[in-house]
């Protein structure tokens, strides 16, 4: 890279890769003066006791969401038996349709807690 500068050939990229290397070389020196030697030490610590915050918010988080589908999804019944008891249906094909829209929620909110 020193080459290229030296001859006169400086490119968009070259400067892009001398900017990352001085970032990092920059950002080693700050990390020893700031931290001293046990920069590694701190930053081991540091990124383990953000995965533990990561999985604690995501254990609420879930709790949450499957709570709030469980709601949901007492709801949809609820009413779906409100209406087979007050005999709402006035075919059996009314039945169908009004129970396929209430199975294609389920199967949404199913594949919404799985994928989390």
């Amino acid at each position: 890279m020193q080459e290229e500068l030296n001859r006169g050939k400086v490119t968009p990229q070259t400067i892009g890769d001398l900017h990352k290397k001085m970032k990092n070389e920059v950002m080693d020196v700050f990390k020893k003066r700031a931290l001293g030697d046990s920069v590694k030490e701190y930053e081991g610590a540091f990124e383990e006791a953000l995965r533990q915050k990561y999985q604690m918010i995501k254990k609420i988080f879930q709790s949450q969401i499957e709570a709030r589908i469980k709601e949901s999804i007492e709801e949809k019944l609820e009413e779906f038996e409100n209406k087979i008891n007050n005999q709402e249906f006035k075919s059996f094909s009314d039945f169908v349709i009004d129970f396929k829209l209430i199975k294609s929620e389920l199967d949404v909110m199913e594949f919404f807690v799985i994928s989390l």
